[in-house]
Formats: structure tokens, C-alpha cells, sequence
């Protein structure tokens, strides 16, 4: 969604207000199950239910969301539900064509490079969503001078 030329980007209304554990000094995660139309943008941690979730959920999404903008193709399109939600559970994340991997130019190679960490299996070692915003300004500065 464009908005005066500005990219606006929503987070699919997964925000949860996250507890404080005092004696794991942590948050405290939270459960959601994904819904039907917008699992293709959902975690892993989502997809298998019964785990707790923290905000890097939202963080995977947004990889999915710049898969989306780098492609112009939705994750894991072609395939049925069914089987996306098997492949997210299994850790599989949506593939990314060559030609953006083997790309030269620097907005391609900073769309992957955040997409990959947005997609890291591993949650506690997931990117921030700061990070990425931080990643992603430098590139526009340094190509748009």
C-alpha cells in the first residue's frame, strides 16, 4: 500500500501486549492460531501450534511481506494450504528465485540478506524488526544520494 509514494506496512493485527516473568527475567510468550487466508505469512512457531509465540512472529511475516515486494509473488504461491502450513512447520521458508540471490544490485542483496533474517528458524536468533528497518535505511540512503 502506497500512501503519498510512502510504503505502509500493517502487522496483520497479531500485536500482543507481552507479560514480564520476573523469575525468568523474559517475557512471557503468548498463543494464536493462524488464520486461514494470511497463513502463507504466518511462522513456523505458528503454524505448530501449541508454542508459545513472542513478537518475532510478526518479524517472520515481515520477511514474507518483503518477499513479497523484492517478487511480486505471495509465499509459497501455488501451493495448497494444507501443504504450506506442513512446510512452515517443518522450518521450510518460502523460497527466494536465483536471479534476486545472484542479483548486484544493492537493494536486491539488502531485500534477501533481511528476508533470510527475517526467516531464521531458529526465534530466539531472529532478526529485530529495528535491525531490519536500520538495514534497509542505510541501503535507500547510500542508493538514493
Amino acid at each position: 500500500l502506497l500512501v503519498n509514494g510512502r510504503a505502509k506496512l500493517n502487522d496483520f493485527n497479531d500485536g500482543e501486549l507481552l507479560r514480564w516473568n520476573q523469575s525468568t527475567q523474559s517475557h512471557c510468550g503468548f498463543r494464536r492460531n493462524p488464520v486461514e487466508p494470511w497463513v502463507r505469512y504466518r511462522s513456523p512457531e505458528q503454524a505448530r501450534k501449541n508454542e508459545l509465540l513472542t513478537e518475532k512472529v510478526d518479524v517472520f511475516a515481515l520477511g514474507s511481506i518483503l518477499l513479497y515486494v523484492l517478487t511480486g509473488k505471495k509465499p509459497f504461491a501455488g501451493e495448497s494450504m494444507s501443504d504450506t502450513k506442513q512446510k512452515l512447520r517443518e522450518n521450510f521458508s518460502p523460497p527466494i528465485s536465483l536471479d534476486y540471490r545472484n542479483s548486484d544490485d544493492p537493494a536486491d542483496i539488502a531485500i534477501v540478506k533481511a528476508i533470510d533474517e527475517c526467516h531464521g528458524p531458529e526465534v530466539t536468533k531472529r532478526i529485530s524488526a529495528e535491525k531490519v528497518s536500520l538495514e534497509l535505511r542505510k541501503i535507500w540512503e547510500e542508493t538514493h544520494v
